[in-house]
């Protein structure tokens, strides 16, 4: 009952105001490393050796899905090039992402 009179109160609500919008910063980079977490533990999942093919091309599935793979707004061109292209190609990029850190 008071705290509904005190709030009414001009320069209470401003600085309930403020600190709320204080807060707000804070509160999307805790959502935003939450998501990054979530992320990473899929890529984790989908890359152990330890786990069943299964569950690695499930967590891909997932990961694809939460990077917006497969809602049709990406539109994915086919190229003919030969298994040595593609293999070499792969290989750059593994060892460009082990070189940056993000696999062992």
């Amino acid at each position: 009952m008071e705290s509904s009179k005190l709030r009414k109160l001009p320069h209470v609500d401003e600085a309930i105001t403020k600190l709320r919008a204080m807060h707000e910063p804070t509160e999307r980079t805790v959502e935003a490393l939450e998501g990054d977490w979530v992320l990473l533990r899929l890529w984790e999942e989908a890359v152990s050796k330890s786990n069943p093919a299964s569950a690695r091309v499930r967590s891909l599935e997932v990961l694809g899905r939460a990077l917006g793979l497969f809602d049709g707004k990406r539109e994915v061109g086919v190229e003919h090039r030969s298994r040595e292209e593609i293999r070499a190609e792969l290989h750059e990029k593994l060892e460009s992402l082990v070189r940056e850190g993000i696999l062992p």
